[in-house]
């Protein structure tokens, strides 16, 4: 039988028989994906699944999914149905509360300019750098050190470090100076920063602790 282009729903033939169970299925099809919206995105399939729920399948899939490609959309209608999701797909993910369009895969969020870049909470962003999604998180560092470093918990899980890490901070002093951070100031020192997995590290080379500091990281993440 035929099928429609992007969807790959069959049609039906003319002057066919038993259309109304045809009509169905590919109802029952199309219904999750209306307005797709994952559960979760995961390797292994969940033990007891409600009907019409939707998976994005992981990386390293196993069991009911293991000969599925990464991100493949698995639905559940009294057994496992996938479909291989198309350039520009919708998805909302409801385990992280955002919506992803789908390149080459679904790690791209969609509407990222209607929340503040700003935030002390993970922010996703547009745009990708050598493939890899992008986010950010301000990081409130208080007072700075005395001529050495202070660590800073970020609470940034699965950062990838293999990526470029960028800041973009300030810091201010006693006279509600304001500089950025990392900077060096003539005279006076320097302030420089740096990241490892469990750590934002703020050094100063001077005796900063009457000033305050809050930086932005821009980051990629190991995928999950």
């Amino acid at each position: 039988m035929a099928t429609t282009p992007k969807l790959g729903l069959t049609l039906l033939d003319p002057g066919g028989v038993g259309g109304e169970d045809l009509v169905n299925q590919v109802l029952n099809y199309m219904d999750p994906g209306i307005v797709l919206a994952a559960e979760a995105k995961q390797n292994v399939p969940p033990g007891a699944p409600s009907v019409g729920q939707v998976y994005l399948v992981g990386p390293a899939p196993t069991g009911a999914w293991a000969l599925q490609d990464e991100d493949t959309m698995a639905f559940w209608y009294g057994g496992w149905q996938f479909r291989a999701p198309y350039e520009g797909c919708l998805c909302y993910r409801k385990d992280v509360g955002e919506w992803f369009s789908f390149s080459t895969d679904y790690t791209v969020p969609t509407f990222a300019a209607l929340k503040p870049i700003w935030s002390t909470t993970q922010y996703p962003l547009l745009g990708r750098i050598n493939g890899e999604g992008r986010y950010s998180k301000l990081i409130d560092v208080g007072a700075l050190p005395n001529n050495t470093t202070k660590n800073v918990a970020h609470g940034i899980s699965n950062l990838k470090l293999t990526e470029p890490v960028e800041f973009v901070g300030s810091a201010v002093d006693a006279s509600s100076n304001r500089y950025p951070v990392p900077v060096t100031i003539a005279g006076v020192g320097a302030v420089g920063c740096s990241l490892d997995a469990t750590n934002l590290n703020v050094m100063t080379n001077f005796n900063a602790s009457t000033w305050t500091a809050k930086i932005l990281i821009v980051y990629a993440l190991n995928p999950s």
